[in-house]
Order: C-alpha cells, then sequence, then structure tokens
C-alpha cells in the first residue's frame, strides 16, 4: 500500500511536492472529487491538513500537492529572499486552478482570458 502522508511530509527524505495523476478531460471532475473524498480521510492529512488538488491546465492530468505548496507562496519567498522587495509590488498572470493564490497574493493579479471560471472568480 503506498503511503501518501509520508511520501509528502518525510524530512529525512525530501517528498515530492507535486504528483501528477493522468486521466481523460471526460474523467477529470470525478477523478478530483474521488482524490479529494479519500485525501481528506484522518490519514492522509499532512501536519492536520489534506494535499491540495488542482485541475492540470490542459484538461488531461490532476496535480496533487503538498498543503503547503502552491506558486503565491513560490512567489512571496522569491520576494523576501531573492528579491528584497514586498509582494505587494509584484504583478501575476494565470489561467489555471493552481494560479489562484499565486494572483491573490500578488500585488496585482490577472487572470488571462483563457482563465478558467474559478479563477476569474
Amino acid at each position: 500500500q503506498d503511503d501518501f502522508e509520508n511520501a509528502m511530509s518525510s524530512s529525512s527524505t525530501p517528498g515530492p511536492s507535486k504528483q501528477l495523476v493522468l486521466c481523460r478531460n471526460d474523467e477529470q471532475d470525478a477523478m478530483m472529487e474521488s482524490f479529494q473524498k479519500e485525501l481528506g480521510k484522518d490519514e492522509y492529512l499532512i501536519d492536520g491538513k489534506p494535499a491540495t488538488i488542482v485541475r492540470g491546465s490542459m484538461g488531461w492530468f490532476l496535480e496533487v500537492l503538498h498543503p503547503d505548496v502552491c506558486k503565491g507562496n513560490g512567489l512571496q519567498k522569491m520576494c523576501q529572499q531573492f528579491l528584497n522587495i514586498p509582494i505587494q509590488q509584484c504583478i501575476a498572470f494565470g489561467d489555471g486552478d493552481n494560479d489562484l493564490e499565486f494572483i491573490q497574493m500578488a500585488g496585482k493579479g490577472i487572470v488571462m482570458n483563457n482563465g478558467r471560471k474559478c479563477v476569474k472568480d
């Protein structure tokens, strides 16, 4: 049996921060619902939080992410540690589910015309 929690949170061996699950376009919603239900169970929580599951922008995969991994956190780290500027001075452009926090955390967030509805809302 796979040990998802150990793979995602192991400190002795850095686990993956992202796993891709390949699926057909017409299976994506059902797969997402199934993963959210299964990974929301207590035995799969990481530090009390479920993994983040987002639709791949191309429609044929899902991304399963450590709960603390998102583009927004990456932008914040880049601004603080490498650029030495406040995140409010950044502009973020995105179109997919995995861009949501990125767009929200930046000083100016812009959703592309072809962006998914859940990001535009």
